[in-house]
């Protein structure tokens, strides 16, 4: 399903022929074509534009051909930017009018586990061979939730993914980048010559936007920011197995968010999830945005087929519905865990600093951000849209 579509800095995109599109496809029996699945190329989103006149909505963006990576991913040829998903943009619309826009994932340690295993640290297993494996053995598995989202949809499949390696990353067992030192790198002895505490360092992905932007007449809207943040907070094990959050993190806890978040770009450049779970947060704002500012009424769009009857709980209201594909999403997860071995000052013992039950997850509130953050209005925002002439034209959704 690779596509030709030519290279392009500004591609606009009509939301409304868009869905007419897929409507009249499916009312045909026919599977969406190549291009319609992955928004005719479109990796990055520049403005959401709206048309009174032409009684439309339009995504403008960068964009261009594709091609599958190795690992599955759709990606644009020239840049190995992923390309973003219609399934993607119709799951983020049903949860900006059901859910308030806000979704997210959780990847979290069995307290059961969490106590055998502090009963293990206690002990001198660690002087065993084997002892990693037995450790990890019972970590056991971490159970994954999803919120506010379908469980099995492509987009929840991307948040699940991209924490998950983040984690990996964050305790050494993937590969950073030299901006971004692991966790384990960054664990020094103390003063006394002895190593912290065993304890559950924990980070999750939050939104990340500088600010909103929309010209006088509220017609182009733009955002700026990197998108996505890492957060982090430091917990500890009570003997129970419960964690005690501390509601601040410190240390190598903290340091390694902050360089994720700061080098952000050169990550997802290495690691395309992460470039794949900005384009998600990002049609996450832009369905957001048409919500808040009420811009399907403004032109004549009820978004029947992709959301549904807005009001109604149920939003089927007998009606056909677009319908997104399903991917397996695990419901658990083998637990992230590593140790590092430290030379005594002496030299006469090794010192091994664990660090179990790595938790987070991600955490998104785009309704709160769009009713919350100010949008600041801009008089040289300008994008002109020209809708094509050519009414047969098979490409009439989208143009350069």
């Amino acid at each position: 399903e690779a596509s030709q579509v030519p290279e392009s800095e500004l591609r606009t995109i009509s939301l409304l022929e868009m869905e007419r599109q897929s409507r009249w496809l499916a009312a045909q029996g026919r599977p969406l074509t190549p291009e319609l699945k992955n928004l005719a190329g479109l990796y990055e989103i520049r403005y959401l534009v709206v048309s009174p006149d032409e009684r439309d909505l339009y995504l403008v963006g960068a964009a261009g051909p594709w091609h599958w990576s190795p690992d599955g991913r759709a990606v644009n040829t020239k840049t190995g930017k992923p390309v973003l998903q219609l399934d993607d943009l119709v799951v983020c619309l049903r949860n900006a009018f059901f859910d308030n826009g806000k979704f997210g994932c959780s990847i979290d340690p069995r307290t059961d586990n969490l106590v055998q295993t502090q009963e293990l640290l206690k002990t001198e297993f660690s002087k065993h061979s084997g002892w990693q494996k037995k450790l990890q053995e019972t970590l056991g598995q971490q159970d994954i939730s999803v919120f506010g989202i379908p469980a099995d949809s492509h987009a929840a499949s991307v948040l699940v993914e991209a924490d998950y390696r983040m984690k990996l990353v964050g305790m050494g067992l993937e590969p950073s980048i030299p901006e971004v030192p692991s966790y384990l790198a960054r664990v020094a002895a103390l003063p006394d010559g002895t190593l912290p505490a065993t304890d559950i360092a924990r980070w999750w992905f939050t939104l990340d936007y500088d600010s909103l932007v929309a010209d006088p007449q509220r017609a182009v809207f733009a955002f700026t920011g990197t998108g996505v943040r890492v957060m982090s907070e430091n917990e500890l094990l009570d003997a129970q197995g419960k964690r005690q959050t501390l509601g601040t993190s410190q240390g190598p806890t903290k340091g390694f968010a902050q360089d994720f978040t700061r080098h952000f770009s050169k990550m997802a450049a290495k690691y395309p999830i992460y470039q794949q779970l900005k384009g998600v947060f990002d049609l996450a704002l832009v369905s957001a945005l048409i919500r808040q500012e009420n811009l399907g009424s403004r032109v004549g769009w009820s978004m029947d087929y992709f959301v549904g009857a807005v009001g109604d709980a149920n939003y089927h209201d007998g009606k056909a519905l677009y319908p997104i594909r399903r991917n397996y999403v695990p419901r658990q997860v083998d637990s992230v865990m590593n140790t590092r071995v430290f030379q005594s000052r002496a030299g006469q013992r090794n010192l091994k600093h664990t660090v179990v039950g790595i938790s987070g997850g991600v955490n998104c509130d785009f309704g709160g951000l769009v009713r919350s953050q100010q949008l600041r209005t801009d008089g040289s925002l300008q994008v002109s849209i020209t809708a094509p002439g050519d009414e047969n034209s098979n490409s009439q959704w989208w143009w350069d």
